[in-house]
């Protein structure tokens, strides 16, 4: 699996080089609007405005700033899952235009139980259905219907960074699926470095879930 953050929103309010500034500029660009002290932008540092708003539970500013991830090989039940979260926009690799390669994941616990032969010999077979029916003429949007849950994609994120800590409430507690919580893992480890609430929630996550981050 690889993860990679592409984009996120950028401050440009004064013209200025958008790589001037952190993401908090424009969480407290947006959140001075509600007192009329947008005047006082610049004069502290965002991270501490935006840490005194969410303390005082004004969380919906960070509705504001929004994140950007291509994510590649992942299988299609944890891309299934991922899409249950409404808040994000979503763009999958389709297999109605394009063919499937035939890439596939298999979990540990079928591994640990000896059963990886008879895991492959399906998924193998699967697939071999798959290219017998489109050599015979189906159409590849139906020829798809054959492939397992257990093939790999690729996948577009979209998030504000409210959806994502929620994102990451759910998916990296100790009872989610093994895959979209690396996932997870990934995506939070990679905006601990674009912002100071996600380095925060990094940091109290590895305390109070010492087991997730010692595992996958």
């Amino acid at each position: 699996m690889k993860v990679k953050l592409i984009a996120e929103t950028v401050y440009v309010g004064d013209g200025k080089s958008m790589y001037d500034y952190d993401i908090e500029t424009v969480v407290e660009a947006v959140g001075r609007v509600s007192s009329g002290t947008v005047g006082k932008l610049g004069d502290s540092d965002p991270r501490d405005f935006v840490d005194r708003r969410l303390a005082d539970g004004h969380v919906g500013l960070l509705e504001h700033a929004v994140f950007t991830f291509m994510v590649s090989g992942i299988t299609r039940a944890t891309a299934t899952q991922i899409v249950r979260h409404r808040m994000g926009s979503y763009v999958q690799k389709s297999l109605r235009y394009t063919e499937h390669d035939g890439e596939f994941r298999c979990p540990q616990s079928i591994v640990d139980k000896g059963l990886y032969a008879m895991y492959y010999s399906s998924a193998r077979g699967a697939f071999m259905i798959y290219e017998s029916l489109l050599e015979a003429g189906v159409p590849k949007e139906d020829a798809r219907m054959v492939l397992p849950l257990g093939t790999l994609t690729d996948i577009a994120i979209t998030m504000n960074a409210r959806s994502l800590l929620h994102f990451f409430d759910m998916r990296i507690a100790k009872d989610a699926q093994w895959e979209i919580r690396s996932l997870a893992k990934k995506m939070l480890v990679i905006l601990s470095d674009e912002m100071r609430l996600f380095d925060d929630y990094l940091e109290k996550s590895k305390l109070e879930n010492e087991d997730v981050w010692n595992g996958d």
